[in-house]
């Protein structure tokens, strides 16, 4: 019997990596009815190991620009379980604490994670904001949303869908004359004070209409400077 042993599970909304060795057993485990699909973990993963879904468009259909929208591929995911080193950045930045890491068997806390205990990333100072779902965010991030009209041209929706405050509405209350033809246009409306700048929108627009700009990230004490600061330019996009 060789080791390690990677698996790959999914089962009851729940999908799992996991990696054995001959005395240690890791698992990291991810809840798709709490993920929103922010696309953090993609953003700061250390290893690149999270995969992010790409819609489907816009394509022509009629002549006009549709997207082909598939929800449950909004969720990313470990794609080769041999890639990821469990070290638990992912779990300690998530926003809606999606993501856990277990070892041997029992849930490692956050303040228990490696990366915390060794001082390599700093206390995150955040407030808890209820969702439309019920769920709870852990918002520790500044920032603002745009969205620019004229890249917006689908009508998919996919940014009101997916945000989890309703901080993006879209509605088709404003009408416009083209080609002497009266034709509905989307009303856009972004409402600041419920936007929790969690980058779902951002992620799955398919255009690159939504425009998100992370200005502050809140955190305090010690940790190690070549890494976190790369991880902050990650987090803000900084070269995105």
């Amino acid at each position: 019997m060789s080791f390690p042993k990677y698996q790959k599970i999914s089962e009851n909304n729940i999908d799992k990596i996991e990696v054995k060795f001959l005395k240690e057993h890791y698992r990291l485990l991810l809840d798709r009815e709490k993920c929103t699909g922010c696309n953090v973990c993609v953003r700061i993963c250390p290893k690149d190991a999270f995969r992010k879904y790409k819609p489907e468009g816009p394509k022509d259909l009629f002549g006009k620009k549709v997207i082909y929208k598939k929800k449950r591929y909004y969720v990313p995911f470990v794609e080769d379980p041999d890639i990821c080193v469990f070290c638990g950045l992912c779990t300690y930045l998530c926003p809606f604490e999606a993501l856990k890491i277990e070892s041997n068997g029992k849930e490692v806390k956050q303040e228990k994670i490696k990366l915390v205990e060794l001082e390599a990333v700093p206390k995150l100072i955040f407030k808890r904001v209820k969702l439309n779902s019920g769920e709870e965010a852990k918002v520790y991030t500044q920032g603002k949303i745009d969205i620019n009209v004229e890249e917006c041209n689908t009508g998919c929706k996919n940014c009101a869908e997916i945000c989890p405050t309703g901080a993006i509405r879209v509605g088709t209350e404003v009408f416009s004359k083209k080609d002497n033809e009266w034709e509905k246009d989307l009303k856009i409306e972004i409402y600041p004070n419920e936007c929790i700048y969690c980058g779902a929108c951002y992620s799955i627009c398919p255009t690159g209409a939504v425009k998100l700009h992370i200005e502050e990230i809140n955190y305090s004490g010690k940790y190690n400077s070549p890494f976190w600061d790369d991880i902050l330019d990650k987090l803000k996009l900084n070269g995105a």
